[in-house]
């Protein structure tokens, strides 16, 4: 049986994502497949609360996730921290305001469930999605999708080219220091670097911004904890694509970043057990 783990990072007025994520999960346990966890991150944690409300005409998605998680016996985990931040105490009311059926918990639990499953299905924000998919053919996609990215830890040891670049979690980011997706993304690399999993980390685009050392211009630092990957954690597996390192010119990084060539990210995205992207 294959083992999966979900995580929404996208709120519930991104209906697109969220109707391909419940979607998902209904074709994987029709496939035979075993969801472990429904990890709620960033906006996605609004899902949880008891005050959510849809608009006429379109489906509840939160009754649909706690119908599936009771059919299925499948936990509704919302990352404390981040539901703090949007205002959703970790209680049922009258104490807080955390619907019933889901569970309060945070990236350790994550993390956990990931360091069991076979695959990890992200859905982000402004994911485009057809939702006009049949059952039938849901079930055929998402067969296809487990056969191209479930990679066990034997997998990974006996693929020859993946020893320059075997982790466990591959982080990508492709954002600016700016965005909350982006602290939402450090934290979780944070979290598994302290708990000595083996992770990689690429920063594409306008997401090199986030290691370039601030200075009294670019004013509040949303990321300074970055520091502690190498400082305190000696974390030194930092990525960029080698073009992308020139187009953003001479900058001084906060942290050993190096270069990689387009064949090189190509293989550690093949050989890293699971791929995050924020």
């Amino acid at each position: 049986m294959v083992n999966v783990v979900i995580m929404q990072h996208a709120g519930p007025d991104d209906y697109a994502s969220g109707h391909a994520a419940i979607a998902a999960a209904q074709a994987l346990v029709d496939s035979g497949a075993k969801v472990l966890q429904v990890f709620f991150y960033g906006p996605g944690v609004l899902y949880s609360s008891h005050y959510l409300q849809f608009p006429s005409g379109v489906k509840n998605l939160q009754q649909q996730w706690l119908e599936f998680a009771t059919t299925q016996h499948t936990p509704l985990v919302v990352c404390s921290t981040v539901a703090n931040q949007y205002g959703i105490e970790p209680n049922v009311p009258p104490s807080g305001s955390l619907a019933a059926g889901f569970s309060s918990g945070g990236l350790t639990e994550f993390m956990e469930a990931l360091s069991k499953a076979d695959t990890l299905l992200q859905f982000q924000p402004g994911l485009q999605h057809s939702c006009q998919h049949s059952c039938r053919q849901e079930t055929v996609a998402v067969r296809e999708l487990l056969q191209r990215n479930s990679k066990t830890a034997k997998d990974i040891t006996n693929d020859a080219s993946s020893d320059a670049y075997d982790a466990a979690l591959l982080f990508e980011f492709n954002h600016s220091p700016w965005q909350a997706i982006s602290r939402h993304g450090l934290d979780m690399l944070l979290m598994a670097v302290s708990l000595d999993i083996p992770c990689q980390a690429i920063y594409n685009n306008a997401a090199l911004s986030q290691l370039v050392v601030p200075t009294e211009q670019n004013g509040y630092d949303p990321l300074k904890k970055i520091a502690m990957l190498n400082n305190v954690f000696d974390f030194t597996e930092f990525y960029s694509p080698a073009s992308d390192m020139v187009a953003a010119g001479n900058q001084q990084y906060r942290v050993p970043l190096q270069e990689a060539s387009a064949e090189q990210i190509a293989q550690m995205q093949a050989s890293a057990k699971h791929h995050i992207i924020f």
